[in-house]
């Protein structure tokens, strides 16, 4: 929108209709107040208006009503912010005051070994689990790129640009360069820690932690190798036995990526030779600049790699259509506003499953907890010696243990709460949905009965009563 309202800047209702879509883009990008993300992009989006402003300036010409205009538009712009800020202050100040995300400073290098190339694990994740299953499912997938084989070819390129005689295609090469300089540094800054801290609290890089930076890196290098695709489509590309033992280099990388960071998982060595394979064949031809043969090869890689996923899902069976939630819907509806608390014995179920219970209607104190909820953690911990662990956004998940109630840090947006069972009566626990067999923690103070016979998960719920 920004390049079109330059781009029609002379005609005052396209102006005007594509001033305010970018003002209403402006809003957009800030409402999800996620930062991580939203800085990477603000940059990179900030790069590329600079550019269009460069091509445009020469053909702008402002007038009074061109002032008039953009000051409305601007106005719009603040007036929507003010009111984003008046509906989400509440929650924005005990976020800016927790030790995560708040008080994080990040300065790169935490993007994990198989972040550069973690796009190989794309053809496999609908169908296998791979190696790295400690990731989120989330953060596994990424964007399809050729950086590689683009910072290769870009003396070549350059090289196209200079024998060019139009000014236009010449103007084009400031965009690649910004985008490989971009795709670069975030490349390395999702792999290695390099910037000082004082730079990156300067730069706001210090909220950006190295798996968000690998998404920014992904997606500006998907739009450098479709910029480069199409530049070296012009001419022949490189020469062939370059383009030949470049893809071959690049071909050693991928496979000593999977090799080395464990990607394989539960997935055979050769099928990932076969689709390096594939890989080396598409680095070679964008390189030989064949466009419609790159794109028609591309286009089945992607296909097989989300055809399978349905994108179209209705309504929310797989949470609350079997017989757990069922039955936690009906003990529930019995006893309104009852407290619940899920202890599992998968330590990465265990706020999941505590998830499981809001999500079906009760009041959990586990699962995802956006906020720190501080007057709750006073409770169980009155001189707040675990006060770094819980004041936090985090999955909050919970161990039921005979001796003193502790906090356990498990990752930086993830805490569990090994509780004493005769504390549970200061969160007023009633109910307690587990896989794991309470009645051993039954004493003179806190009994568990089972309300439910395990599932086929082996899950019960368990009524708490104290005396």
């Amino acid at each position: 929108t920004f390049y079109y309202f330059l781009k029609y800047f002379d005609k005052t209702s396209l102006k005007i209709i594509f001033g305010f879509l970018f003002s209403l883009s402006c809003v957009g990008f800030i409402i999800p107040l996620y930062p991580p993300i939203q800085i990477t992009f603000g940059f990179l989006a900030l790069i590329l208006m600079i550019l269009i402003f460069i091509d445009f300036r020469k053909q702008i010409r402002i007038k009074k009503t061109d002032v008039v205009i953009i000051g409305v538009l601007v106005i719009f712009t603040i007036a929507m912010l003010g009111n984003l800020y008046l509906i989400i202050k509440d929650a924005v100040y005990p976020m800016t005051h927790t030790v995560y995300p708040g008080q994080r400073i990040s300065a790169g290098g935490d993007g994990g070994s198989m972040a550069f190339y973690s796009y190989l694990t794309n053809f496999w994740l609908p169908y296998n689990q791979v190696g790295i299953v400690n990731e989120n499912a989330c953060e596994l997938a990424s964007f399809f790129n050729f950086l590689p084989a683009v910072l290769l070819a870009f003396p070549v390129i350059v090289h196209i640009y200079r024998r060019s005689r139009a000014m236009r295609e010449r103007k084009m090469l400031k965009y690649g360069v910004a985008l490989a300089v971009f795709s670069t540094f975030f490349a390395i800054y999702e792999s290695v820690s390099f910037v000082p801290q004082i730079v990156a609290k300067f730069t706001l890089l210090s909220y950006v932690t190295g798996s968000r930076a690998m998404i920014a890196y992904a997606f500006s290098a998907v739009l450098l190798s479709v910029w480069a695709l199409s530049e070296l489509s012009k001419t022949k590309g490189v020469n062939w036995i370059y383009a030949l033992l470049a893809s071959g280099f690049i071909a050693v990388t991928y496979f000593c990526a999977v090799e080395f960071t464990g990607m394989k998982g539960d997935i055979r060595l050769r099928y990932y030779l076969e689709f390096i394979l594939v890989l080396t064949v598409l680095n070679y031809l964008l390189l030989k600049g064949k466009k419609w043969m790159f794109s028609a090869i591309m286009v089945c890689v992607v296909f097989y790699s989300g055809y399978s996923i349905n994108p179209v899902n209705i309504g929310a069976g797989a949470i609350l259509d079997n017989q757990i939630s069922e039955e936690i819907r009906a003990v529930d509806k019995s006893n309104q506003g009852a407290n619940w608390m899920a202890v599992d014995q998968n330590l990465n179920a265990m706020a999941v499953t505590g998830t499981l219970i809001y999500a079906n209607g009760a009041k959990s104190v586990g699962g995802i907890n956006n906020y720190p909820d501080n007057a709750k953690w006073s409770v169980l911990d009155p001189q707040k010696a675990y006060g770094d662990i819980y004041n936090r956004s985090a999955h909050v998940s919970y161990q039921i243990v005979k001796t003193e109630t502790e906090f356990d840090l498990l990752a930086g947006n993830a805490f569990l709460v090994n509780i004493n069972v005769n504390d549970l009566k200061k969160l007023d626990i009633d109910y307690v949905l587990s896989d794991k067999q309470l009645t051993q923690f039954n004493n003179g103070s806190v009994s568990f009965k089972a309300l439910y016979a395990p599932d086929k998960k082996h899950y019960t719920i368990y009524k708490v009563s104290y005396s």
